[in-house]
C-alpha cells in the first residue's frame, strides 16, 4: 500500500508544484542583449530581481517600448504573472 501512497503523493506534487523550467537568457525575447523589434518598433527587455518576504529571489523582466527607460515614459504598461507551471519563456 505504501507504493500507492507514494504514487499519489508524487502525482500530486507534479500538479501542485511542477518542476521548474530550465532555460538560458538566449531563449528569452531579445536574447542576452534584450533588444528586439516588434511591429517595426525597437523594444528592450530589462531583467531584474525582486526579493519576496521569504527571502527568495524572484526573476523579473521589464519590456520597454524603445531602448531606454525614458523612451517608455507615458506609454502603456502590462504586468504579466505566470502561474505555478509557467516561466519567463511564456
Amino acid at each position: 500500500m505504501q507504493w500507492f501512497n507514494d504514487f499519489v503523493g508524487n502525482a500530486a506534487d507534479l500538479l501542485i508544484r511542477p518542476a521548474r523550467a530550465k532555460y538560458i537568457l538566449d531563449q528569452l525575447l531579445g536574447g542576452k542583449s534584450g533588444s528586439f523589434v516588434m511591429n517595426r518598433k525597437r523594444m528592450k527587455r530589462l531583467d531584474f530581481v525582486l526579493p519576496n518576504c521569504q527571502g527568495h529571489q524572484i526573476q523579473a523582466s521589464l519590456y520597454l517600448q524603445g531602448e531606454r527607460m525614458e523612451d517608455a515614459a507615458g506609454k502603456n504598461c502590462v504586468v504579466y504573472l505566470h502561474g505555478n507551471c509557467g516561466c519567463r519563456l511564456d
